[in-house]
């Protein structure tokens, strides 16, 4: 199973209100930069694994408002402010996406996603 820890921004981080910034993913047992055409491929195979039973596939990352530091309500998934799908290979076990210009100010909730190479969900 996949599992990731962000690098960049920290849980709890601070950062600067409308400026670009790199979200840095730590991925380990994901084989990356497996993607192919969801319009002509979505969920048309099984997940498959590589040689080392790692799966072969993709990340997304998405930035979420929240209402407030102590929300407790589940957010939105169809109102989300940044989507990136991490289509490329990992650089030395590390994924990354610009979130060119930012966010504006608020309190914001950040998730990754692994997948398959045809968009099959990794648990």
């Amino acid at each position: 199973m996949p599992s990731a820890k962000f690098i960049f921004p920290t849980n709890l981080a601070t950062v600067p209100v409308n400026q670009s910034f790199t979200v840095q993913v730590a991925i380990n047992h994901l084989e990356t930069g497996w993607f192919t055409n969801p319009a002509k491929t979505y969920m048309s195979s099984p997940q498959i694994v590589n040689a080392a039973g790692d799966v072969i596939g993709h990340s997304h990352v998405v930035i979420e408002l929240l209402t407030g530091f102590d929300q407790t309500t589940p957010t939105d998934p169809k109102t989300f402010k940044y989507f990136k799908g991490l289509n490329a290979p990992a650089v030395n076990g590390v994924l990354s996406c610009n979130v060119t210009n930012g966010l504006a100010v608020g309190y914001y909730r950040i998730a990754v996603i692994h997948s398959g190479a045809n968009h099959q969900p990794s648990t």
